[in-house]
């Protein structure tokens, strides 16, 4: 359900008024969830009631004005919510861990805000905070839309998720959009700031290119097919020389592809990670000054509509390695879910998942459920409900 407010906006400079409107939508999905795993050599299991279970809660207000000729203007801003507790989820201001950048005072809208200006034909111009052009590229290709103990970003965004805070949504953005984007041939390049000092004086030692981000995502998609590729680079404080605390450059480039069959929708991705920093590999080279680490990772995965519903499966394999140690994590993830349509918007839901890692694998669920002891396995069961308004 979409509530739609329209107003009539006086402009002040003239007697001229423009006939506008806001939207208002979005979707709660709760998750009774419990996780398991070793660590230190003990079973540890944590239950709770969890936000997004199979798909991100949220609440938006966009709007869009006709101003002619093919001409509009619009805006989004959409919250992210931790519906659990009541609480929203925290933005960032300058794209950086260090300084003054963390942004935790309460509702925020972390996922989308920005304003816009396109045209029918040329395309769409924005300015703000967007989901980066990378992780545009994970969540339709995932059976589980990257929620829940089925994602596959604890696995594919494992050094993004660790050590940046670009590796979902970039802040101070400029980006421009392929007319009807998505569809038929369509192309997306953002440019974001970390809106640092020129002389590299910002808390940390953070040098001016610290927090900037540039990235590219091209594809196609027509029909039942579509294919996508993506690449984003982010300047993290450190730079290519990376401390403990503070990694360097970090790079994501990905390929995504999916079919449907009608009787079967088929998802593939292959993700590469790149990050630079003693921090890189989660542990496994921490001391070192200065070090490189590299993830590659890919997913196979299938939603197969049933009645009401549809089955959901999804196989995910990582390995990280760097360029000091001979060690690699390795970590495979095997979900299975099934969601049941009680209407349009009301689904509820069941996945059980498994994550197994190799003797130094740290392969883990998101922080909100439990972290493996290094070398490792854990499973996880989730029972939810999501509704759309």
């Amino acid at each position: 359900m979409k509530i739609h407010f329209g107003a009539a906006v006086a402009l002040i400079a003239g007697a001229c008024h423009a006939q506008s409107s806001i939207t208002l939508s979005g979707q709660l999905d709760a998750a009774v969830t419990q996780a398991r795993t070793r660590v230190n050599g003990a079973s540890v299991s944590k239950t709770g009631l969890f936000p997004s279970g199979m798909a991100s809660s949220f609440f938006r207000f966009e709007g869009r004005e006709d101003l002619g000729s093919g001409l509009y203007a619009g805006f989004r801003l959409e919250a992210g919510l931790n519906n659990d507790i009541g609480g929203g989820i925290a933005s960032n201001t300058n794209n950086q861990s260090s300084g003054a950048g963390a942004n935790n005072g309460g509702l925020s809208f972390n996922r989308w805000s920005f304003v816009a200006l396109g045209h029918r034909a040329w395309g769409e111009l924005r300015a703000g905070r967007v989901y980066t052009a990378a992780f545009e590229n994970f969540t339709p290709y995932d059976p589980f839309f990257t929620n829940g103990v089925g994602s596959s970003t604890p696995i594919t965004l494992r050094l993004g998720i660790r050590n940046t805070q670009t590796a979902l949504n970039v802040s101070n953005a400029i980006e421009y959009l392929t007319p009807d984007y998505g569809k038929g041939f369509f192309a997306r390049a953002t440019i974001a700031r970390g809106e640092n000092l020129s002389d590299g004086t910002l808390a940390g030692g953070n040098p001016r290119h610290g927090g900037n981000h540039e990235a590219v995502r091209i594809g196609y998609a027509d029909g039942p097919w579509s294919v996508a590729y993506s690449v984003g680079l982010t300047h993290n404080t450190a730079g290519r020389i990376g401390t403990v605390n503070n990694p360097g450059d970090y790079l994501n480039a990905n390929l995504a592809f999916r079919y449907d069959f009608a009787w079967a929708r088929l998802l593939l991705q292959v993700v590469n990670e790149k990050l630079d920093g003693a921090s890189a590999a989660g542990g496994l080279t921490t001391g070192v000054a200065t070090s490189q680490a590299k993830t590659r990772s890919f997913l196979v995965g299938t939603v197969i509509p049933v009645g009401a519903g549809n089955i959901k499966l999804s196989y995910v394999d990582g390995k990280l390695t760097d360029n000091i140690q001979s060690a690699a994590e390795s970590g495979k993830l095997i979900a299975v879910g099934y969601d049941h349509y009680l209407s349009k918007r009301t689904n509820v839901y069941a996945v059980l998942s498994r994550i197994k890692n190799n003797t130094v694998g740290n392969y883990g669920f998101a922080a909100a459920y439990l972290a493996p002891g290094r070398g490792e396995s854990s499973s996880a069961i989730s029972f939810g409900m999501k509704h759309i308004f």
